[in-house]
């Protein structure tokens, strides 16, 4: 799976969490923004496009602007950004104290977090802290033990401080410690800029080059390998080599991916003796392998794409891991193989495909032992694996709840003799553990304590919902016991994503204590697109099946509603990215619903984005989302793109945040979805729309500021003041 779909997850995760409506304060924002700004009215240009015979009229095109830089667009923006704030006003009190809630909780389990990843690498222990007052992070390391002086060899906070938006990509030290590449984005755009930093004496090296995504280096501290983009476009589809010193433009070509559709990764195993590339698409992969003792020599291929599987290899030196899936196969299997006869008939199974089992492909290798993850695609549960060498004998981890989420730390020792582990749950915070190899035990190392969060108060459990085809979908919940009632009136902020096979775990959250402390029940919908329950269940939210993830949302709502767990007055629907999009398709489906949505970064114009495969990552999308030249595809694109389906009807109050500079969901999905909602929707619903001048997909300004902001927006019309 592509490191992009980890960020999304990890991005996607961060934007969880928001409650009895209350008329009177509802009409009090309503009436409040009428006294100081009117809702923007976007101008009208008739634009007309046909495709596939089907003549479409869009009165807000305009508004795209692909260099960010139109005034008449930038000024709109501003306009709506002017019309949040107003609206925002009267939750502005409500907004500073939740997020004191949230910082103060979060701060402390962040410090805990920082200490228990210490990570040990050629006699040097390398750990990051935060520090009041700023915002970004800073890397320590001592060399030879935690008791050493300690050296910050890059302070992000002194790179940072020209810059309103900085986010750093990728770090690589060389196997000498000597040497580390950075990248850096300064506008949210995701075009990252490599850089060389030399850490026994703090300068930056003149080599540099833009569009770098993923980089590893050779055993020779003096070259590497990196993955560059497709100019412009995110796509890395090039892998150079660079040899320190040298001008990058003259870098050597290694490989060149020419189908659109693939995007190119590079990785360095655990054991640092080989590095990988790999080309992939959503279920093909193509694994390359170098020795990194020899980085002059040529990458030899292991699997091609002709095979037409999915894979994840690892390696501890001697033979080849494999984990891969197929139709065939689609829960994945683990295979062994030998290094360099790596033929098919070579293979060895060691984890046997199984119909009711989900293996994760993201394994670990270590000197002796494997730890994978796998699932019980009947129940969506969790549990950590191990395979013994030589024997390849298989165990499993128990931790004490059965609704966990298991993490691995960081672990980058290669032959450990113990492997940092961890636990969470809806209610039960990160709880940190040793696995011993040897002895097959977990040690008990730390749980974390949340400041004012005790969690005896909580409890969280899974239910299951019946979707509109008989399909149960399970939900995820968590409350405070002592302020759950049974009559329905309970808040509930629920939850949902269900894209590219990706899970919204079930882990704990720092931030969704605020909503709890104030009888808020939070839910996650693992609506289909997913794969909580299995392959079959991401193939079946995909493609011409996509409407699922709206059906099994909308059923998950009613569900909690007809269990008295809610009522629809007191519903938030929350999503991020494509977990937006749903919201506004569900919106659009039943209006009626939901009382406050908020949905962040989200793809509202699917339609006229797919379209455009000179869009960034349309066409890798293909296979998720299909390709609308394709008439079956246009057809059913359209009949649930949100921006192709707001009706003459009554709305739920809406927040949508967006950022100028998203690559990934344009600024205009969401600015046109506003304007066009305004034209059409009837009532006195609140929607407002708040774009980030600065940054990215993944926002700009301070993180916990913004959740702040839209707990409070959906509490105040849901007439929670306190």
């Amino acid at each position: 799976m592509p490191i992009k779909l980890i960020i999304l997850l990890i991005v996607t995760l961060i934007i969880l969490f928001s409650c009895a409506i209350n008329k009177e304060n509802y009409s009090k924002i309503e009436e409040k923004s009428m006294t100081q700004i009117q809702p923007p009215i976007a101008k009208q240009i008739i634009t007309k496009s046909t495709f596939h015979g089907d003549e479409r009229i869009d009165k807000y095109a305009w508004l795209r602007d692909d260099t960010r830089k139109d005034k008449e667009v930038l000024k709109y923006l501003e306009e709506e950004n002017r019309y949040a704030n107003s609206i925002l006003e009267s939750s502005k009190e409500l907004k500073e104290k939740i997020y004191k809630e949230i910082t103060s909780k979060t701060k402390k389990a962040k410090e805990q977090t920082n200490s228990l990843e210490t990570e040990e690498r050629n006699g040097y222990f390398y750990y990051h802290r935060n520090e009041d007052g700023k915002d970004h992070p800073i890397y320590c390391r001592k060399k030879g033990s935690m008791e050493s002086v300690e050296e910050i060899y890059f302070d992000v906070n002194l790179y940072a401080k020209d810059h309103e938006f900085y986010d750093i990509g990728l770090m690589k030290i060389s196997p000498n410690q000597e040497y580390m590449i950075f990248t850096v984005d300064t506008t949210g755009a995701e075009i990252y800029t490599l850089r060389i930093l030399n850490l026994t004496n703090g300068n930056l090296l003149e080599d540099t080059s833009v569009g770098i995504n993923y980089s590893e280096w050779s055993n020779d501290n003096n070259t590497f390998f990196y993955a560059a983009n497709d100019g412009e476009k995110l796509r890395p589809f090039l892998v150079k080599k660079h040899i320190i010193g040298r001008n990058m433009t003259d870098d050597e070509l290694l490989f060149e991916e020419k189908d659109k559709q693939f995007e190119v990764e590079i990785q360095k195993s655990k054991n640092e003796k080989y590095i990988f590339l790999f080309t992939e698409k959503q279920d093909i992969t193509e694994y390359y392998y170098l020795d990194a003792n020899k980085p002059n020599s040529k990458f030899k291929i292991i699997i091609s794409r002709e095979k037409r599987l999915n894979l994840c290899i690892r390696t501890n030196g001697e033979k080849f891991y494999i984990w891969m899936s197929d139709e065939k196969t689609p829960n994945g299997k683990l295979i062994e193989t030998q290094i360099g006869n790596n033929e098919e008939e070579n293979w060895n199974e060691i984890l046997p495909h199984r119909d009711n089992t989900d293996i994760d492909w993201n394994f670990s290798i270590f000197e002796d032992v494997i730890i994978f993850t796998e699932k019980d695609i009947k129940l969506g549960l969790k549990r950590f694996g191990t395979v013994k060498f030589p024997s390849n004998k298989i165990e499993y981890i128990k931790f004490p709840e059965e609704l966990n989420v298991p993490e691995l730390g960081i672990n980058s020792k290669f032959d450990a003799d113990k492997i940092r582990v961890s636990y969470s749950s809806l209610s039960t915070p990160d709880t940190y553990y040793d696995y011993n190899i040897k002895t097959s035990k977990l040690e008990f190392v730390k749980q974390k304590k949340i400041k004012l969060y005790e969690p005896s108060l909580y409890e969280s459990k899974r239910l299951w919902a019946p979707s509109k085809d008989g399909v149960k979908v399970p939900i995820s919940i968590v409350y405070r016991k002592d302020k759950l009632k049974n009559d329905g009136s309970n808040p509930a902020y629920i939850y949902a994503y269900g894209c590219f096979g990706l899970i919204m775990e079930p882990g704990f959250h720092n931030n969704m204590i605020p909503l709890l402390d104030r009888g808020v029940i939070f839910a996650i919908a693992h609506v289909r697109g997913s794969s909580m329950l299995g392959n079959k269940w991401y193939l079946d939210g995909k493609l011409l099946n996509r409407k699922n993830r709206a059906y099994d949302f909308i059923a998950a709502t009613e569900y909690l509603i007809k269990q008295n767990y809610t009522n629809k007055n007191s519903v938030i629907a929350s999503g991020g990215s494509a977990g937006g999009e749903l919201m506004l398709t569900s919106s659009n489906m039943r209006p009626d619903l939901f009382e406050v949505v908020i949905a962040d970064v989200s793809g509202a114009d699917l339609l006229n984005k797919m379209l455009d495969p000179t869009i960034d990552g349309v066409i890798y999308h293909y296979d998720e989302i299909g390709n609308p030249q394709e008439k079956e595809y246009y057809d059913y694109i359209k009949s649930y793109c949100p921006y192709e389906n707001i009706q003459e009807v009554k709305y739920p109050n809406m927040f949508l945040r967006t950022s100028l500079n998203d690559p990934r969901l344009n600024y205009w999905e969401p600015a046109k979805y506003t304007a066009k909602l305004r034209e059409f929707k009837k009532g006195k619903s609140v929607n407002i729309l708040k774009t980030a001048m600065i940054g990215g997909h993944f926002g700009s300004g301070d993180w916990y500021e913004n959740r702040a902001e839209e707990y409070a927006f959906a509490l105040k019309i849901l007439g929670i003041d306190e």
